[in-house]
């Protein structure tokens, strides 16, 4: 044995290593002169495996050229229980009939788990996560050739983990949205609208946090990929959400906060075309008798009549209502734009017979049941209306009332244009949406007029 510092070199004679001599230098660097006539690669590679890996069970491996053009082989470990820091994997087709060299340098325990220990650790942990989540969707062959691919694309690759830490200085997002907000409010935007923007792009940045010109297409994908996975949004919600994030961005861009716009090459996400149907007449009288209350049963005729929007409904007073002639001022959400709007006797019969029986002073047209008889919220007329429905078996929500009445309207006669204006829609196309026409209805139109 040759004592060569930082390094013992051990003879080899192709049948064992005094385990002893490995004991005793557990710490130092091993090098072992294997001398054989033909010898594969990997056979070395799998003996240091069987030699180091069962006190360590990580190996540390690289191939370099030495001087007399003979292959080196430099495995890395600790003893005391290393980590795997970097294997290359191309040396296994050698085949060389030449002197090895197997090293195990002396390496401090810091050293090992550094910078490369912690790629290699990434690598791997990424490449075990991909084949667990595709686990139950491949089968095992599939499994295996998946894991192939991973290896070799991967190869002479480094990834490290994002850094995600908290930012401690200002951050500048905030002030940029604060911004934002003012601007889409003179743009005539709704408080909702204004609402739905300020919480979608506070939980965007919240799950990045990044800087914003830091911020890339990249990112932008993974956290709408990762929302919609997590929470199992429809993909009508997140085409809204890209819409919400692309409109910020071009903002931003525009502005002058950030070079280039990472949301441009957000593509539109491809909603299909599904009929949402009204209410019929029976679900519409089920859900009349199910009601609990003269409020209820008020609120469901007047958001029929009106054709309004619950946010624009709820904001009506008491001085708004014109019961001689059957009339309500509406003031429109989207827009910002007043229109008269009628109500049919039945929601004029309720609407009377639940004002008198109520016994506060507040001008809200709609109130909560129990003191202090605050404004009814959005939320309470949804809860309300969700459980009518459940009792019916109906999908019932307070905008399906809207499209009913536009629905109802069009079968009887009344042209596009008095729809559009009825809804407050500053579009025709708009008003179309809603408007659902019933497939025996075109049949009997066709043979009016055409068979």
């Amino acid at each position: 044995m040759v004592n060569l510092g930082p390094s013992i070199l051990i003879p080899y004679n192709g049948d064992h290593i005094d385990n002893q001599i490995m004991a005793r230098n557990k710490s130092c660097a091993l090098c072992i002169y294997l001398q054989a006539s033909i010898l594969t690669v990997i056979t070395v590679y799998n003996y240091a495996i069987h030699l180091v890996g069962r006190r360590s069970g990580s190996v540390f491996q690289r191939c370099s050229r030495a001087q007399n053009s003979a292959s080196k082989i430099m495995i890395a470990a600790h003893f005391g229980g290393a980590a795997v820091v970097h294997a290359d994997l191309c040396i296994f087709n050698m085949v060389i009939s030449r002197k090895f060299l197997i090293e195990i340098p002396v390496l401090p325990t810091k050293r090992l788990r550094g910078t490369l220990t912690a790629e290699v650790i990434f690598m791997e942990k990424l490449i075990a996560e991909i084949l667990a989540a595709m686990q139950e969707d491949l089968a095992p062959e599939q499994l295996h050739r998946l894991e192939n691919v991973l290896v070799i694309k991967t190869r002479g690759l480094v990834l490290q983990e994002e850094r995600t830490e908290l930012v401690v200085s200002e951050r500048h997002w905030e002030k940029a949205l604060r911004l934002y907000l003012a601007s889409k409010r003179l743009e005539n935007c709704s408080e909702g609208t204004l609402e739905n923007y300020g919480r979608c792009i506070r939980m965007l940045m919240q799950a990045l946090n990044k800087r914003l010109p830091e911020i890339t297409t990249n990112d932008l994908r993974y956290y709408l990929a990762l929302y919609q996975e997590r929470r199992g949004i429809s993909l009508s919600y997140l085409e809204t959400l890209r819409h919400y994030i692309s409109s910020f961005f071009a903002w931003l861009n525009d502005e002058g906060y950030i070079n280039r716009n990472p949301a441009r090459r957000l593509k539109r996400v491809k909603v299909p075309q599904k009929i949402r149907k009204p209410y019929t007449a029976e679900e519409r009288e089920h859900l009349r008798c199910l009601a609990q209350t003269e409020r209820d049963l008020a609120l469901m005729e007047v958001l029929y009549s009106t054709a309004g929007r619950i946010g624009e409904v709820l904001a009506l007073n008491r001085s708004d209502v014109d019961f001689v002639g059957r009339e309500v001022v509406v003031y429109g959400q989207k827009g910002k734009k007043e229109r008269e709007v009628c109500l049919t006797e039945e929601a004029a019969y309720h609407l009377r017979k639940y004002l008198a029986g109520r016994r506060d002073d507040n001008p809200a047209l709609f109130v909560s049941l129990r003191a202090p008889y605050e404004r009814l919220s959005t939320k309470a007329v949804q809860a309300m209306l969700r459980k009518l429905g459940r009792a019916a078996g109906i999908h019932a929500h307070p905008h399906k009332f809207r499209r009913t009445l536009l629905t109802d309207a069009s079968a009887r006669g009344m042209s596009l244009q008095e729809l559009q204006v009825y809804a407050g829609h500053a579009k025709p196309e708009t008003t179309m949406i809603y408007v659902t026409v019933r497939a025996d209805e075109v049949k009997a139109s066709f043979r009016r007029l055409v068979a």
